[in-house]
Order: structure tokens, then sequence, then C-alpha cells
């Protein structure tokens, strides 16, 4: 069984079924499995808790028995695989099929073969599954599509128009680049960018500092670019502040 889903697995659990805080439960089930990419189960839990609403809707519209009857074992499995399918392009659907069974043949015995038929029909059905109407109830759908708490949704239209909540909404699920501030005594800054480019990841210069850098991939810092120190994560904020001091990075 893959280490990585099954430490993202029991800190799920953890945070459904007893109510933990997700960064105690995440830093806890890390510390006590040691999986091999930390940033793969901390990408696939933040992935599954800030997405819940829209892949609930999902597993309601393809359990018979609607999603009230699941227990939290298979619920948690069940997200986890078809946040693998739509939100980590890292992960192959067969993959994200494969290792959620094997989770579920550990977790919730005589399941599987449920966890197994939901998914697949989910894989061929994922770009085709409707929303609630927009027309009929507009707060849930964009509840729905964005996964936003529906109070939430209210609260901006009473303020805001509906295409500019909307676009709020989108605009929060976006997945920022992780801004890092390369190590001028180790590297020079064209050859870090090349360096990052070759190993797949999308490299942009920093907005307001010279030495940084904002980087879009995952596993940024688990690679040997950042063991060997070449840069340190740093929002351009933070670098401002020595920079304005003239301290000598």
């Amino acid at each position: 069984m893959d280490k990585n889903r099954k430490t993202a697995y029991l800190a799920l659990l953890d945070v459904h079924a007893r109510k933990a805080y997700s960064n105690f439960a995440l830093n806890h089930k890390i510390t006590m499995n040691k999986p091999n990419s930390p940033a793969f189960v901390r990408e696939l839990v933040y992935g599954v808790l800030e997405n819940k609403l829209t892949l609930d809707y999902y597993i309601d519209e393809l359990v018979d028995e609607g999603i009230e009857s699941l227990k939290p074992a298979e619920l948690t499995i069940l997200r986890m695989g078809m946040y693998q399918m739509t939100g980590m392009d890292s992960v192959p659907e067969y993959a994200a099929v494969s290792e959620s069974v094997d989770l579920a043949k550990k977790y919730c015995k005589g399941r599987a073969g449920l966890v197994n038929g939901v998914l697949r029909e989910f894989q061929k059905r994922k770009g085709n599954i409707e929303l609630p109407s927009k027309e009929e109830n507009l707060i849930k759908h964009l509840s729905i599509k964005y996964s936003y708490e529906p109070w939430i949704i209210e609260l901006w239209l009473k303020y805001y128009d509906e295409p500019f909540v909307e676009e709020l909404l989108a605009a929060g699920n976006t997945k920022p680049p992780l801004t890092i501030r390369m190590n001028w005594l180790k590297v020079r800054k064209e050859d870090l960018r090349k360096a990052l480019e070759d190993r797949g990841y999308e490299v942009e210069d920093g907005i307001m500092c010279q030495n940084a850098l904002n980087v879009k991939g995952s596993g940024l810092l688990e690679s040997e670019l950042y063991r060997h120190g070449l840069f340190t994560p740093q929002d351009e904020s933070s670098m401002l502040v020595s920079e304005k001091l003239g301290v000598k990075q």
C-alpha cells in the first residue's frame, strides 16, 4: 500500500471523524508514518478539505443510497480518489482508482467493490455531472461549483454583483505559486531558473524583489535543489524587509 495515501487517509479520517484540526492531524500522521513524499500528502489532504462540498455533491450523485449511507472510512477514500482525478495532474486516473481500492480493502472491508464502482463511474461521467441549476438556486450552484459555504456566498452577494462574486470564488480556488528566495552565494538566478524549468516547474520573476522567483509545481521542497540550499521559501513582503534595511544576502 502506498504510504503517502495511507498517511493522507489517516489524517483526513481524524479531521472528519474526530474533528481534529487539519494541521495538527497532518503533522502528527506525517511524523508517525514517515511518508516518502510529505508534499504529496499535504497537497492531497488540503485539496480534499478545500473541495469537500464539491466532492460530496459528486459522491451523493453517484452512490445509489446517497452520501448519508456511507461510513467515514469509505467516504474519506472516495473523496481522496475523486480529488486525485480532478485536482492532481501528477496522478494518473488508473492509479487514483487502484490505490483507493487498496485503501478500501484495508480500512473498510467488504466495501472495496463500492469504492471501485463509484470511482470508475466518476471517471466516465466526471465532465458531465450536472450542478444545481444556477437559475433555480444561485447560492447552491456557486457553493457546489466552487466549494464555498453558502453563508459566505450569501454575504458577498449582499455587497457585490454576481459576476464579481463568481470571479472572487474562482480566484480563491486558484493555486498560488510558491515564492522562493534564491541563495546568491550558491547559484546565479539564470542557472536556478533553468534548473527548475528543466525539472518541469513553471518559473516567473518576482514582482518586487530581484532575488525572488515564483514557482508552480509540486514537490519543490523535496527536490535536491532545495536540499542543497540553493533557495528557501519566503514571500516577497518578508524579503523587502531585509532589502530596505540594506542587509546583504
